[in-house]
């Protein structure tokens, strides 16, 4: 497990972006504590000096590591500080990923390879759009969404369903996935090809095992 610049005191009242459904403030327990339990587990922890995660050398580091020294692993957490650095994924963070990654799956961790990383317009990235809408009687919005989940555990509780403005969705027929195998098509599309020109051109993935540290990530 390897936590990048997420690791400070927050708790679903001050952090809207990473509320979700609030697990953390009825257990009164925040993300340090979490990232304690993980112990005797090898972690990883890299923070920087321009967000929260600024002082956590100093306030979150001491508490995770105490609680892996009680399982007798205190050499299986360490902390990556970058001071100079914001909240990001950039190349000293996946550096230090990477190198953690490989020692732990026994893999040897090799430099990023820049050409073979492309970067995709949002127009590309984005899942709907004119061409693409959104389906028919889709969720909106977090209220939409907050109402359906409590009209799903109403109904898992045997309780009464609450009466909201998307009861369509909710009595929707739920969707249905089946696993399917990787093949080389789909190596070929996580593993991004180089781009040349202005064009991509595909690239055959690895065989075997001889995917790098930084190809797993």
């Amino acid at each position: 497990m390897a936590p990048v610049v997420i690791v400070y005191p927050w708790t679903e009242a001050r952090v809207s972006l990473r509320r979700g459904m609030p697990v953390m403030a009825p257990a009164a327990t925040n993300a340090i504590e979490l990232a304690a339990a993980v112990s005797p587990r090898a972690q990883l922890l890299i923070s920087v000096g321009g967000d929260a995660t600024r002082d956590f050398p100093q306030v979150g580091f001491p508490f995770i590591r105490e609680k892996y020294a009680l399982a007798g692993a205190a050499a299986n957490v360490r902390n990556v500080h970058l001071a100079e650095e914001g909240h990001d994924f950039g190349p000293a963070k996946r550096a230090a990923v990477y190198a953690f990654f490989g020692e732990q799956l026994g893999l040897e961790a090799l430099d990023e390879e820049d050409d073979r990383i492309t970067i995709e317009s949002p127009e590309q990235l984005a899942v709907f759009d004119e061409a693409h809408p959104l389906p028919q009687g889709a969720v909106e919005g977090s209220d939409e969404v907050a109402a359906v989940f409590a009209s799903y555990l109403a109904e898992l509780r045997g309780g009464q369903a609450p009466v909201t403005r998307v009861d369509d969705v909710a009595a929707s027929p739920r969707v249905s996935y089946t696993f399917k195998a990787g093949d080389a098509v789909d190596e070929a599309l996580i593993f991004t090809p180089p781009v040349t020109g202005t064009s991509a051109s595909r690239v055959p993935p690895r065989a075997g095992n001889g995917r790098r540290a930084s190809d797993r990530s």
